[in-house]
């Protein structure tokens, strides 16, 4: 068994407690910039004090915390202290402090009544949902966030965007992807392209944050570069450094090493120029991952070190054992077992395994890759063979938990069923006439418990049959377009392929969307990924069963073809590109800027499937290169 093998799946749930708190400070210094005057209180004594630590925020917020914690409130009024005390909470977060932000934010809400000051009410909630979400309780956070956001939605529209963006945030951390998505796209669409508030710039980072934990990358470079220019821009040297990061990180995810690792250079040059250590630590962190891939061993250790001492100052519990964990690796790597060892006996020091169960496996399998270094190859396998089982456990545990509710459940019914005969036999011996009818009773309460029971059991059964299908649904699905995604649209196609008889094609069209970068610079990704959803009810409308459309990635698209020659196949697609002014109807643009070229050629049960696609896009090239809106048919040799 590899000792690594488990490492991708349990970074799938880590890499959300690694990202969850480095977008929170667009949200809180968006906050912070709206002011926090409430119900018309405008002449507090230091209102002017908390307007200029405002603006620092977001250039040096250490500096604004140390002259917050210099302002003395003991004559203050309480509207005042709650101010004060809300804005240490906004600075503690901006800083990842969590649980200091938390306790500030509770100060605030004891000094501010809900009824009278509503408005200062909600926005502390929000902070406190914020701060919630960091320290990885977002399930108390959100029924915060979405009651500030119904009140604003209501009564304050201009702060409406700021509780959409906290809402999106809550959503992404309990893994919600679709939900958040379309809270930041609300926001987005909402938000002025300039202005003082939260604008379209500020908010593209968090719909960036949302394709990273989606794992499309791609998908979240264009909002992580709008999100830099904009901060560059307004030289908000904190946001920046952070939208390098998101930048950063996306780059070096799809391959783009070099760049990644320059943009998360800079990251931790502002980090430093402004003091933020936590900042400096996430960067540190992922540079020397980099570090570690292109087998630089000991800078990667410097970094690794570096960064476990400032996330330990932060008291983030989870990223000091990460930086730990990560540390431990390295020494094994150079085969000083003896440093892997005690790097490893710290980060135990760190490890909640209820709280950090994906952590806690990984650590197991850390712990096996020393005993394999130290030659004790016996105990590292049966190691390894008990963190599989413990896997397994851990991904079924959602199943059993239902099953145990169901089961509680039935054990009480079952109770109270007993409790009713008992006392149905105590009623016959009191009342000797009514015997009979007693027992009816009871015995019809028992039908109905019974069937109760039977009524849960199968719905039981048929909730987790459509679990079943809808995870194989998304794991099948293009989240965007509802189409199938590259994965099922190529294992389709190869089982297509093998189930054809002698003499029989199925015939491939290779479709890419024309000129779909211009869209969405002139129009925005709002209306470039509306332009693909349009497309792809388009193709469900003219591709019909048993033909197929899957969607390969960005605007590229694979139709097949069952049952008909070529004659036949480029009809059909001829026939779909005819249409594509419906979509350009729909969205209301002009006709000549959606049309799409496509390749056209076909596979045989014996043919090399990867070479008869690559004919069929050779041929998609060739119509982008005759000047695009064409379908070009693949040469057959």
């Amino acid at each position: 068994m590899e000792f690594n093998s488990f490492f991708g799946i349990l970074a799938i749930g880590y890499r959300e407690i690694f990202m969850r708190v480095i977008y929170k400070f667009v949200f809180v210094v968006a906050m912070l910039t709206h002011g926090f005057f409430v119900n018309g209180a405008q002449n507090t004594q230091l209102a002017p004090i908390y307007r200029e630590l405002n603006q620092q925020i977001g250039n040096n917020p250490k500096i604004a915390l140390e002259q917050l914690q210099a302002i003395d409130i003991s004559r203050a009024d309480n509207l005042t202290k709650a101010q004060h005390y809300y804005t240490f909470s906004q600075l503690y977060l901006s800083l990842v402090y969590p649980q200091k932000a938390l306790e500030y934010a509770n100060q605030a809400l004891i000094l501010v009544d809900e009824m009278s000051q509503t408005w200062f009410w909600h926005r502390i909630n929000l902070a406190k949902s914020q701060a919630l979400d960091v320290l990885n309780r977002a399930d108390e956070g959100l029924p915060l966030a979405l009651a500030a956001s119904a009140w604003m939605k209501e009564n304050y529209r201009e702060y409406y965007v700021d509780s959409l963006i906290a809402v999106g945030y809550l959503y992404n951390t309990q893994g919600k992807h679709s939900e958040a998505l379309k809270s930041f796209m609300l926001a987005y669409e909402l938000a002025p392209v300039s202005g003082d508030f939260m604008t379209k710039g500020s908010i593209a980072g968090s719909i960036a944050l949302v394709y990273e934990y989606r794992s499309e990358n791609e998908l979240s470079i264009p909002f992580f570069q709008e999100s830099v220019e904009y901060q560059r821009k307004t030289k908000n040297l904190l946001e920046l450094s952070i939208s390098l990061y998101g930048l950063g990180r996306a780059n070096n995810n799809i391959g783009n090493r070099d760049l990644g690792q320059s943009q998360l250079q800079e990251s931790l040059e502002i980090s430093r120029k402004i003091d933020d250590r936590q900042g400096v630590a996430y960067a540190l962190n992922e540079l020397a991952l980099i570090e570690l891939q292109n087998k630089n061993y000991e800078q990667a250790l410097q970094m690794y070190s570096e960064a476990s001492e400032i996330f330990a100052e932060g008291g983030s519990v989870s990223k000091v054992w990460d930086s730990l964990d990560s540390l431990a690796e390295v020494y094994i790597k150079i085969g000083d077992v003896e440093k892997a060892e005690n790097a490893f006996k710290r980060s135990l020091t760190y490890l909640s395994p209820d709280k950090m169960p994906t952590q806690s496996m990984k650590s197991r399998e850390r712990k096996a890759m020393i005993l394999a270094a130290k030659g004790q190859y016996q105990e590292a396998y049966e190691l390894l063979e008990s963190t599989y089982v413990l896997k397994q456990k851990y991904l079924s545990k959602q199943s059993t938990e239902k099953l145990h509710e169901l089961r509680a459940r039935y054990e009480v019914e079952s109770k109270e069923k007993e409790n009713l005969l008992l006392a149905g036999e105590n009623e016959k011996n009191k009342f000797i006439l009514f015997r009979e009818k007693k027992e009816n009773q009871i015995l019809w309460l028992g039908i109905i418990i019974a069937g109760t029971i039977v009524f849960f059991l199968i719905l039981l059964a048929h909730n987790s049959r459509q679990q079943k299908k809808e995870l194989q649904k998304l794991a099948h699905t293009d989240g965007l377009t509802g189409l199938s995604n590259r994965l099922h649209i190529i294992e389709y196609l190869e089982k297509e392929k093998q189930s054809l008889g002698k003499g029989e094609k199925l015939y491939l069209c290779m479709v890419d969307l024309d000129y779909f970068k211009k869209i969405n610079d002139k129009f925005g990704h709002v209306v470039g990924d509306q332009v693909l959803v349009e497309f792809a009810k388009l193709c469900q409308r003219f591709i019909q069963k048993p033909d197929k459309v899957g969607r390969l990635g960005g605007e590229e698209f694979l139709i097949i073809l069952h049952q008909c020659n070529e004659k036949q196949a480029y009809e059909k697609v001829l026939l779909l590109n005819q249409n594509m002014f419906q979509i350009a109807d729909e969205l209301k643009l002009s006709q000549d800027v959606i049309s799409f070229s496509a390749g056209l050629g076909f596979c045989e049960k014996d043919d090399e499937l990867e070479l008869q696609l690559k004919k069929s896009d050779d041929a998609l090239y060739q119509a982008k290169n005759q000047g695009r809106n064409k379908i070009i048919l693949a040469k057959i040799k």
